[in-house]
């Protein structure tokens, strides 16, 4: 798994890409941000295999940040990502987008 980051609109974007061995290193590089004093994060992933565990470190880093007064948006555009989620009815809790512009507009409209 690669981790890369990114801003845009004032909001720090992580790209994830590679395979789906999070690991815990996702939910550090997340808490390192909050660390840093960034509270707005979108999650790109961007991976090809994703499975529970991986979306349980992606939850993990969405469950970190709004404890620490942040907010955390994950992106994707993996179908099996989109039926996993929906059948464990995340979606009713973690903001999900289809795209990155999808996720950084949901924050002009939520600050608006």
């Amino acid at each position: 798994m690669k981790l890369s980051r990114r801003e845009a609109d004032g909001v720090t974007i992580v790209d994830v890409d590679g395979g789906a061995d999070f690991g815990s290193s996702l939910v550090e590089h997340v808490a390192t941000l909050l660390d840093d004093g960034v509270r707005r994060i979108v999650l790109n992933l961007r991976v090809h295999s994703f499975d529970s565990g991986a979306l349980g470190q992606a939850t993990a880093c969405w469950l970190k940040t709004k404890h620490r007064g942040g907010v955390l948006k994950i992106t994707t555009r993996q179908p099996k990502v989109w039926d996993l989620v929906r059948m464990l009815k995340l979606d009713r809790v973690v903001d999900f987008y289809r795209s990155e512009k999808e996720a950084l507009d949901s924050f002009e409209r939520t600050e608006s």
